[in-house]
Order: C-alpha cells, then sequence, then structure tokens
C-alpha cells in the first residue's frame, strides 16, 4: 500500500502496545512511529512528531493526566485519534465524545482494530482503503512458470518436505501448488485471515473447527483433502488465540 498511516500510541499497558503493533506486521495498512506510556511524556513532545493517527487510552493509572485532555489537544491539532478503553463506563464517555473516530474496547481483537483502521484510511487519505490483492503471482513448479493464485481461495499452506523453501499451497477446489523460494512471512501479509501455527504450517482461520490443547481440528470436506489436526506451537499459540476469538 502506497500511504500508510502514521500512528502514535498512548497507553499504560504494554500489552496494548504489543497487539496493536502485532497487527500491523500482519495487516499493511499502517504502522506505529512512536510508543508513549505517560499522556505526560506524550505532550511533552506531540507538536514535534509526524503523526497521523493517535491510539488514546481512557484512563491512565501511572498520570494524572486522562485521554480526555489529550484529545482535547489533538482536535486544536487537527489530529485524528481512537480511543481504547477496558474500563466500561470511561469507554461509554469515550464513545460519546465527539471527536474520535472510534472507539475500541479492550481487550482488542484482530478484526475490531481492522474495521477502525479501515474506516481510519478512508477518513485521513479521503479515499476507501485499497483493495486486498486478489492474487499473488507464484512461481510455481507444477507449471514451470509464474501463475496467479487466488488468495480467497487458500485454506492450507505447509512447507515441502523435499525443499524446505518451497510450499505446498492447498486451495478451496482442492487444486494444490508448490510454491517456489515462497516464504510464509509474505503469505500472512496478505491478508488477516492467514495465520502461522508452527514452524511448518499456515492455515486459514475459515477452516479451523475447534482447538484442544495442542491440537487444532479442521473443518473437512469430502472434496477437499486437507490434514484432519495440525499442532499448535506454544510459539504460536498466544497470537493464533488472540486473533481466532
Amino acid at each position: 500500500m502506497d500511504n500508510k498511516i502514521k500512528c502514535v500510541i498512548v497507553d499504560n499497558d504494554p500489552e496494548a502496545h504489543t497487539i496493536i503493533q502485532r497487527f500491523f506486521k500482519n495487516y499493511d495498512l499502517a504502522e506505529v512511529k512512536y510508543n508513549f506510556y505517560t499522556p505526560t511524556d506524550f505532550l511533552k513532545k506531540m507538536n514535534f512528531l509526524d503523526f497521523d493517527l493517535c491510539f488514546l487510552d481512557c484512563l491512565f493509572i501511572n498520570d494524572r493526566i486522562h485521554g480526555a485532555e489529550i484529545a482535547i489537544k489533538l482536535k486544536e491539532l487537527n489530529k485524528r485519534f481512537i480511543f481504547t478503553s477496558a474500563n466500561h463506563k470511561a469507554f461509554i464517555k469515550a464513545c460519546r465524545m465527539g471527536g474520535a473516530l472510534d472507539a475500541i474496547p479492550k481487550p482488542n481483537t484482530e478484526q475490531r482494530i481492522k474495521e477502525s483502521m479501515e474506516y481510519a484510511y478512508s477518513i485521513i487519505f479521503n479515499s476507501p482503503v485499497n483493495a486486498q490483492k486478489d492474487h499473488e503471482l507464484c512461481y510455481v513448479a507444477e507449471n514451470k512458470g509464474k501463475i496467479n493464485i487466488p488468495i480467497s481461495s487458500i485454506l492450507y499452506v505447509r512447507t515441502d518436505f523435499i525443499d524446505p523453501r518451497n510450499k505446498l499451497v492447498r486451495l478451496k477446489n482442492n487444486i494444490s501448488y508448490t510454491l517456489m523460494d515462497y516464504k510464509f512471512s509474505k503469505l500472512l501479509k496478505l491478508s488477516p485471515k492467514f495465520t502461522l501455527v508452527n514452524r511448518s504450517e499456515v492455515v486459514s482461520y475459515e477452516i479451523v473447527q475447534e482447538i484442544k490443547g495442542e491440537f487444532i481440528y479442521l473443518k473437512q470436506d469430502e472434496n477437499r483433502e486437507l490434514p484432519r489436526t495440525v499442532t499448535l506451537s506454544k510459539t504460536c499459540k498466544k497470537d493464533f488465540n488472540l486473533n481466532f476469538c
């Protein structure tokens, strides 16, 4: 995406920073330029920062200044902001306060952030979000050349047993291709519906049926050749549970 929303996060909760930054790694719509854990620190530098949007917590246990006061300053500078809060009363107040693009309750989910950011993009750049790519042009072993893979049809991807640099991808129509020298990191940026479940496999949330311990059970279809289960590694479990809800 040519235009990216430059964001600043003002929140005393480190986990809130982590969730938003993790989301932007997989969804190329914006970037976090600055992080602040107290409104006081943010106010000292606010006038000198280059940003388009502020993720602003409503209440701060580590400062006498709260989100509403920061919001007034942001409006004076014609800066956009999105309120976040885990406190019910503060969240209701934030929803009623004029000037905010949105108010997101905590804990944040990837889908909720995505919806908010797409709206923010349309306001900040005065245009709708560019549609996610419909196809990915890849080198495939079967055709000995490039073909367009429909992204929305990708259900399951695993590392090739013969050459780990390659990836076997299975589509909804049960067609599979071997992508030549393809990285999971590139695939994960194409759509927030893809998730890494272990070092060797990526699945679409679309086919996840349930989770039991370290096993993910995939929805079965007689017309598709998919594994019944995949193993959810400890390193991938946190991101998976966060975004699957």
